[in-house]
């Protein structure tokens, strides 16, 4: 565990208003089992997502939650096995032999015992959490023992040691995070829909179609006019190497072998250098030049590339080189037909069907080739060359943003740079935030004060969905807790209510020494020339939501508003919940939620969609009790 430790030993200097801790202060750490595979009743009828580690490793470039999993477990297992189901918003951590590979459920799921499961508490960020964990990968891995294979044990994983910023810069870095991840994920989705174009192109291309006139030949069905014509007649040259790599050296020109050859492509990894001289014996039957086409004849066969522009290259073992006749056959052309599928299936027949056998140096000369006439060898080449170079694009960005994300987070989780909440501009007339809120409650309050139905709490429900829904954040500067009666700021409604008084606005008192009600006083009304101004332009969405609540009694008003706290939590925390998940949330944030129906929950949200009050996750996540 020497490798976490000296995390602790290098954070002595905190940034301002860091904390070193363990895991175990900020988080409840669980694992999993594997119910016994004897039991079919463990595994008949399973309707419980049970996740494994590949489940979790399997997961695209840049997407860190997980919403389903391959394998199911039965209620019985659930119960009477050693799982627990997590809710939606756990970090599940792989824990043996892939150690490290980690994301959020958007589900409730449970796991196997190859996982450590993560509950964050108050003062942690679940998505803070995510990315520190997956920043530590190698500290992770390090700390971890066993002889047949390695395990991050619980204990182990319950002292890791953790520098924490304060809560809201926790969320500040994990945006930041996620929208990098959002952003590489979307460009590895546009490469895998690349990849997907060029193999459609190639087949497009060299594969006549069912209604076209076509001939049958040893490359499949060919349109009519096409030729098969062997590669030695339509090539300068086709030169092999030596059955033999030259002298490896530190430095020097370099040497293309069968595993820099790759998908049509140049691979530049694990690329191979040799000395002056050896290079000169090794291209003394011809050189590669610009415009040559490479061959792998081993495995794995038929990976094709250009040569490469920018540097001298000589060949390694069991490459070849095919140097096009440009009257006959346009080179670009050449690299793609090389890679049709007619052509790539004939290869593997010279082999034996084998991918991991070879072939022979006078196939390769005489591999038969499919052969256009040059304008649309011409046209072929170009639309195959600007798919290539969209996907060169692509994967460049993929590379560049997984580069720029672990800079980033090792710059932001470190504390080397802090993310400062953001400053509002300020001028010397400025309108403070509260009375901005004033102004807007008392609209609020204006319409709605002669219904019996109204009173503080549903006044309370409503501003909260405006502020939420409207994305009011700024203007209204509230920040809502969960209390028993949904979303609720006292701060922020006793500055309303002595606003009120002292604008002489309304007076908020309790008549029946129970529900707070709102009496106008003598400037009743005074408020709307401030409401207007503050947001007029944005009333009529105002008073769609104001007449949408009206009707609706107190209770119904704290489901509506509830729910919608607790879905735009998941979002701003990445996940997309189901609705059990919301309701099940809903149920653990105060004792008194259980007092209304569950299906009272369930339905209020297909009524929800309904009406539009869909959340965005925009805004500050609700804030438990004394935060």
């Amino acid at each position: 565990m020497n490798a976490v430790v000296e995390l602790v030993r290098d954070s002595a200097a905190l940034p301002d208003g860091w904390r070193s801790l363990r895991l175990c202060d900020v988080a409840t750490l669980g694992g999993g089992a594997t119910p016994s595979r004897a039991k079919s009743t463990y595994w008949d009828d399973a309707t419980v997502p049970w996740a494994t580690p590949s489940d979790i490793t399997s997961l695209p470039t840049g997407v860190s939650t997980i919403a389903s999993t391959e394998s199911m477990v039965s209620e019985r297992a659930l119960a009477e096995c050693s799982l627990s189901l997590n809710p939606p918003g756990t970090v599940l951590m792989t824990s043996r032999a892939t150690i490290g590979f980690a994301a959020i459920n958007t589900a409730p799921m449970t796991t196997n015992q190859g996982f450590i499961t993560f509950a964050a508490g108050r003062d942690l960020d679940p998505v803070f959490l995510l990315y520190w964990l997956i920043a530590q990968r190698p500290n992770l891995v390090a700390a971890a023992g066993g002889s047949t294979f390695k395990e991050l044990s619980r204990g182990t994983a319950k002292l890791l040691p953790i520098l924490l910023p304060p809560l809201d810069e926790q969320r500040r870095i994990a945006e930041v995070l996620r929208s990098v991840d959002e952003a590489l994920a979307w460009n590895v989705e546009t490469a895998q829909h690349l990849w997907a174009l060029r193999k459609l192109a190639l087949a497009e291309f060299f594969v006549a179609s069912e209604t076209e006139e076509a001939e049958l030949t040893v490359l499949g069905r060919l349109r009519r006019g096409w030729r098969i014509i062997a590669a030695d007649a339509v090539c300068e040259a086709v030169i092999d190497c030596k059955n033999r790599t030259p002298p490896i050296t530190d430095d020097g020109p370099a040497v293309v072998r069968t595993m820099n050859v790759r998908r049509g492509r140049f691979v530049r990894v694990n690329l191979a250098r040799t000395d002056t001289q050896s290079f000169d014996e090794w291209t003394k039957r011809g050189k590669p030049q610009v415009g040559d086409v490479l061959i792998t004849r081993e495995a794995p066969i038929g990976e094709v590339c250009a040569v490469p522009q920018d540097e001298p290259v000589c060949l390694g073992q069991r490459m070849m080189l095919y140097r096009p006749r440009q009257s006959d056959l346009h080179s670009g052309y050449l690299l793609y037909a090389l890679q049709s599928a007619g052509v790539q299936e004939y290869l593997l027949r010279l082999a034996g069907g084998s991918t991991v056998g070879h072939v022979r140096v006078g196939d390769i000369r005489n591999l038969p080739l499919p052969v256009p006439d040059m304008e649309t060898q011409v046209s072929i080449a170009k639309a195959m060359t600007d798919i290539d170079r969209a996907l060169d694009h692509s994967e460049g960005a993929v590379s560049r943003l997984q580069s720029l994300k672990s800079a980033i987070a090792s710059d932001l989780l470190s504390g080397r740079v802090r993310m400062p909440a953001p400053v509002a501009a300020t001028s010397g007339n400025s309108v403070p935030a509260a009375f901005k809120r004033a102004a807007f409650a008392a609209e609020v309050v204006h319409q709605l004060h002669n219904d019996s139905r109204f009173g503080s709490v549903k006044h309370e429900k409503i501003v909260h969905l405006c502020e939420l829904h409207l994305d009011l954040h700024k203007e209204l500067d509230r920040h809502a807790y969960k209390e028993a009666a949904g979303p609720y700021d006292p701060k922020a409604r006793r500055s309303v209510e002595a606003i009120f008084a002292k604008q002489k606005w309304f007076k908020a008192h309790k008549p029946d020494g129970k529900r707070v009600v709102y009496t106008p006083l003598e400037k009743c009304g005074a408020h709307k020339s401030y409401f207007d101004r503050y947001f007029g332009d944005r009333q009529p969405a105002i008073q769609s939501i104001i007449d949408l609540l009206r009707p609706l009694d107190t209770e119904r008003c704290e489901i509506i508003a509830t729910l919608y706290a607790v879905w735009n939590d998941f979002l701003i925390d990445g996940v997309q919940p189901t609705d059990d998940a919301i309701v099940a949330s809903v149920l653990q944030w105060h004792p008194k939620k259980a007092t209304i129906a569950k299906s009272r929950w369930l339905a209020a949200l297909p009524w929800m969609r309904g009406k539009g009050l869909i959340p965005t996750g925009k805004g500050e996540k609700t804030r438990a009790v004394g935060e």
